[in-house]
């Protein structure tokens, strides 16, 4: 059976203007932010974070889960009762 690995919520803040909840994942030994300002997908490196893509749809505090090799990212703040799967 596949675990699932999950990390805590993250938010930053872009100077006056406070941002919406990511949710974070561990996906083949990666760590990605997900969601959030600009429908961004940012990969943790030792030195930082780099933006290396755009969701097709809005994701703001929703939930992140890894199960069978798939991301799921479910109840976002504008579909609180759905799931993406990617």
């Amino acid at each position: 059976m596949d675990t699932f690995e999950h990390g805590p919520y993250t938010s930053i803040d872009y100077g006056d203007r406070f941002e919406k909840l990511y949710c974070t994942v561990t996906h083949r030994n990666t760590v990605f932010l997900l969601g959030g300002h600009k429908r961004q997908i940012m990969q943790l490196y030792p030195f930082g974070l780099r933006r290396i893509g755009t969701l097709p749809w809005d994701f703001n505090d929703g939930r992140c889960q890894i199960y069978q090799n798939y991301i799921f990212l479910c109840f976002p703040e504008a579909w609180r009762k759905g799931c993406y799967k990617r």
